[in-house]
């Protein structure tokens, strides 16, 4: 479910985009309500076919939010190693609180995950959670995934 309005996404504090289509060019507007909604806490972008294209417009938004976000639902898109890269960097820099991080059945590959995991992303205590299952991972990868969300008690999944 999400509002019909664009006030009404403005000032959610969840919003799941559901049945709407969303692409990586309509993400201009989702990346317009994450970064002036100052209420939003959970955001569901999934099954949409978002690339690297659409999750770098997001990123761009994430980095500027003053929104108190905490859940992210970006499974289930076409997210490679650029889109987790773009997403690694603005967790560096947003002062939202994410907890939640649900990238499952995406494309991401080693170096996605790697940029994902990196110190400059988890040395924030918030991030609790990352799920990255079903993608492009090598074991050796998926091995030094695990060991990391250990070493942080972060769940990575």
């Amino acid at each position: 479910m999400y509002p019909e309005t664009l006030d009404g996404c403005l000032n959610a504090t969840r919003i799941n985009f559901g049945k709407a289509l969303i692409d990586d060019e309509s993400m201009k507007v989702v990346a317009y309500i994450v970064a002036c909604n100052v209420k939003l806490t959970d955001l569901g972008i999934d099954h949409k076919g978002i690339g690297d294209a659409g999750m770098a417009t997001l990123a761009d938004a994430l980095a500027v939010t003053k929104a108190p976000l905490k859940r992210l639902y970006l499974y289930q898109n076409e997210i490679s190693d650029a889109g987790a890269k773009a997403l690694a960097g603005a967790l560096r820099v947003t002062a939202a609180p994410v907890e939640m991080i649900f990238l499952h059945d995406n494309s991401i590959g080693d170096s996605g995950a790697a940029a994902l995991s990196d110190e400059g992303n988890f040395n924030r205590k918030s991030i609790t959670y990352l799920s990255l299952d079903r993608n492009q991972l090598s074991e050796s990868a998926q091995s030094a995934m695990r060991k990391f969300g250990e070493a942080r008690s972060v769940e990575v999944h």
